[in-house]
């Protein structure tokens, strides 16, 4: 299953607008660059999970003190 044109744009443009809420002097440090990196990071037995319940389960990971940083 791929993205359709306008769900490709949606995602650009909630992403710009995500990029452009973080303060001015952090905004160098995270970019589109670093998020594709990061996604092509997840390990392959992880890819068959949805998006939500990876959050799900790095924010319940985080809340256990499983996840420092």
């Amino acid at each position: 299953m791929s993205l359709s044109q306008a769900d490709k744009n949606l995602l650009s443009e909630t992403i710009n607008q995500t990029l452009s809420q973080i303060p001015a002097f952090l905004r160098g440090t995270v970019n589109a660059q670093n998020i594709t990196l990061f996604l092509k990071g997840i390990p392959s037995q992880f890819r068959n999970y949805t998006l939500l319940e990876l959050i799900e389960a790095v924010e319940e990971s985080c809340a256990d003190g499983k996840i420092k940083g």
